[in-house]
């Protein structure tokens, strides 16, 4: 709500109230949008145990957390944001971490940097690098090379594939160390379209779909046209599943990119 005059209750005790349930941690006030007016919203139950006994700095940092969702929070934004000094921010930062409330991560993006989420949120897909990226943060050539096999292999044996199937055989075979998600799935399967070994077709059962089944649009099938050769396809680039992350600075560059410096090297002499 925002703050306005209650009838038959004077303003100095409304704010004392306010202020007071401020102390208490049983609500939270925010800068309307458009106005200059502060607006106040009652934390519940579940939130209010949650932080209750906490001091106000570490609420604070908790919010600051809070507010940035999966992309996480940079330590050094923190610091910036919150005003405090760098060895109190470390003590918050323990406090919070002790209480699993947050927990913190690393990403591909920065790999020196280290943010901060809420304790039961994962980190955002551009965080974690996608298929091919390990738990150390680093990138496994034949770990993708490996699971393109098996998608093609799967989509040969089986004739024609739709994503969500060749995702469900990469989860059941128990060959991937992560769960794969459909954007992962379509980046090995252009891959395998890039070299050639594999092509859409349009989903033969469209005509006779039922009313309120959910039946995929496109298909993949073993390619019958042998496609000559493709210089993207050729490069370490246009096979890369993490082309998207692939940027002038960061940790995934051109200029740091391991497999096309050994693409682009000469042959070694016998």
């Amino acid at each position: 709500m925002m703050l306005k005059s209650i009838e038959g209750v004077a303003l100095n005790d409304l704010v004392g109230a306010l202020n007071e349930l401020l102390r208490e941690g049983r609500i939270r006030i925010f800068q309307a949008a458009n106005s200059p007016d502060p607006v106040y919203k009652v934390v519940t139950q579940e939130e209010y145990e949650k932080l209750k006994g906490l001091p106000p700095e570490c609420v604070l940092v908790y919010r600051l957390i809070e507010g940035t969702q999966r992309d996480g929070a940079w330590h050094k934004s923190l610091k910036m944001q919150s005003k405090l000094q760098m060895a109190q921010l470390q003590k918050v930062i323990k406090v919070l971490e002790q209480k699993q409330l947050i927990k913190s991560f690393k990403s591909v993006l920065a790999k020196n940097k280290r943010y901060y989420i809420l304790f039961h949120l994962d980190p955002a897909l551009e965080h974690q690098g996608g298929v091919g990226y390990g738990p150390d943060l680093e990138f496994d050539r034949d770990f993708v090379d490996t699971l393109s096999e098996q998608c093609h292999q799967f989509i040969v044996s089986q004739g024609f594939a739709s994503l969500e199937a060749i995702r469900t055989y990469i989860k059941e075979t128990g060959i991937s160390h992560v769960e794969l998600q459909s954007d992962d799935v379509q980046k090995l399967v252009d891959t395998l379209i890039y070299d050639g070994k594999v092509e859409e077709m349009k989903n033969p059962n469209l005509a006779t779909q039922k009313k309120g089944v959910q039946v995929s649009t496109v298909l993949y099938r073993s390619s019958r046209i042998h496609i000559p050769f493709n210089g993207l396809s050729a490069t370490p680039c246009g096979r890369c599943p993490v082309f998207d992350l692939c940027g002038d600075s960061g940790d995934i560059t051109p200029a740091t990119c391991t497999y096309l410096t050994e693409w682009l090297s000469p042959p070694a002499e016998e």
